[in-house]
């Protein structure tokens, strides 16, 4: 796990000592990175923004350091450290340090509105989907599951086709997946129940399973094995009054 001790996270990823100064908004900075870090307990949580380089003189390093995490995603608890997301090795914390933005207002644009004018029409694109290419396309998605394959599932000539109609129908759609924390949390709950999820919110986890694979490798193979996106096509089966498979 890594660990807090005054010293720049940021700044030790690349062979250097900078310890971290107050700011005015009342969290620690760092001078030459600008990465701002909340205390709370035994956690340092790294914000997803960076200060305005307005600080006070540096601290002391720490006599005994905290552990580093993640900071909440929720618009009331952004600024408090998650201990469910401790940074486990400087591999997980380089990877993190990609979602901290340059300034706040970098940030609050690209969280996830519920309100977007994206999800009316989308709402309003799958009613006009047709109970028959509905049919098509979940037929599609049985003859894949009935091929047994388990890996390198992408370059699959039937996976090609069941995600080729997932476009062309528009049941996959473009929004700001990456950031719908709510979701994420839900699709990594194996006893989430997709059946109690509306047909735009099963389009929804499909779409952000399906567009974030270019950015995390093996995404749809994962959520494929472990039967996240079979739960998910039969929860759709039984939005839309179509139904082609009964899988296991």
């Amino acid at each position: 796990m890594v660990q807090f001790d005054g010293y720049c996270p940021e700044c030790l990823l690349h062979g250097e000592q900078v310890l971290m100064q107050l700011n005015n908004d009342g969290y620690l900075e760092c001078p030459q990175s600008r990465l701002q870090i909340v205390l709370q307990g035994n956690c340092a949580g790294i914000l997803r923004w960076r200060g305005n380089g307005q600080v006070q003189p540096a601290i002391t390093a720490f006599e005994t350091p905290v552990l580093l995490t993640e900071t909440m995603k929720l618009d009331s608890e952004e600024a408090v450290p998650d201990d469910a997301f401790i940074l486990q090795d400087s591999w997980a914390l380089e990877w993190y340090l990609h979602e901290v933005y340059d300034h706040y207002k970098a940030y609050k644009r690209h969280q996830f509105n519920a309100k977007d004018p994206v999800f009316e029409r989308q709402h309003q694109l799958l009613s006009d989907i047709a109970p028959a290419q509905w049919q098509q396309l979940f037929e599609a998605y049985l003859r894949f599951c009935n091929t047994g394959i388990s890996i390198n599932v992408l370059h699959h000539p039937e996976f090609k086709k069941c995600h080729q109609l997932l476009l062309s129908y528009g049941v996959v759609f473009e929004f700001n997946w990456h950031a719908w924390h709510r979701g994420w949390v839900n699709l990594r709950n194996p006893k989430f129940s997709f059946y109690r999820s509306s047909l735009l919110e099963l389009s929804m986890f499909l779409s952000a399973i399906i567009l974030s694979e270019p950015f995390d490798e093996g995404s749809i193979e994962f959520y494929f094995n472990n039967k996240t996106i079979e739960r998910i096509i039969i929860a759709m089966e039984q939005r839309t009054g179509v139904q082609v498979l009964t899988l296991d």
